[in-house]
């Protein structure tokens, strides 16, 4: 995995922060931001994914493979969250055509 180097500014209060957990987690202070960063950036992208899903604007397929999860994750995402499955004829036919592209 290549890697791109990108500073940043953070306030004193949450610096201070960072380096205190650092400290607990026996980490370096860049190794714990970049943790920290994925996995937010990993939070975003399924939340991203679950609001459009629930807002109808694309199928359960669509918004599992929006936030890189399979469905199964992307199900038991839903369900934590108190989510309802829409599972109708068009999201099968959406399914099957996706299927049908990858050669299934």
């Amino acid at each position: 995995m290549s890697k791109e180097y990108i500073p940043i500014r953070l306030p004193k209060e949450e610096a201070k922060l960072l380096e205190e957990e650092a400290r607990r987690e026996n980490l370096k202070k860049s190794v714990l931001a970049r943790k920290l960063i994925i996995e937010s950036l990993r939070a975003r992208r399924i939340e991203r994914a679950i609001d459009e899903y629930v807002k109808g604007r694309c199928s359960l397929s669509y918004a599992a493979n929006m936030a890189k999860l399979d469905l199964r994750e992307f199900i038991a995402h839903l369900i934590s969250r108190g989510y309802t499955i829409r599972y109708g004829i068009e999201e099968l036919t959406e399914d099957l055509k996706a299927v049908e592209e990858l050669g299934g």
